[in-house]
């Protein structure tokens, strides 16, 4: 998957639209230019690599507290786990464990 370098996108198509600016807007040349953006070296590091998966660290990972009414006339406190990370998910904050690769 290549990630796409914002920056050098949006310049590439204010380029485009100069060129066609006074001229019949041909598809092809929309095609062409979104075939040559500019891609970002960014590393991509899935979840099921990530050192912070499972972790507080993680920001799809976090822990809710709640109160259960067992009927006893008490409340308990419990938590409930929420983990929104799949494996080929990816984020911002990815860090690869150490001695793994990912792929």
């Amino acid at each position: 998957m290549d990630l796409i370098d914002r920056h050098g996108a949006t310049s590439k198509m204010f380029e485009v639209c100069d060129m066609v600016e006074n001229e019949l807007l041909h598809i092809d040349v929309i095609i062409d230019a979104l075939e040559n953006l500019p891609s970002t070296e960014s590393e991509i590091i899935h979840c099921k690599n990530c050192k912070h998966r499972d972790s507080y660290a993680c920001p799809m990972y976090y822990e809710e507290w709640v109160e259960i009414d067992e009927g006893d006339g008490y409340f308990d406190t419990d938590n409930i786990i929420h983990d929104w990370t799949t494996d080929e998910g990816f984020c911002h904050c990815a860090e690869l464990r150490e001695g793994e690769e990912d792929g």
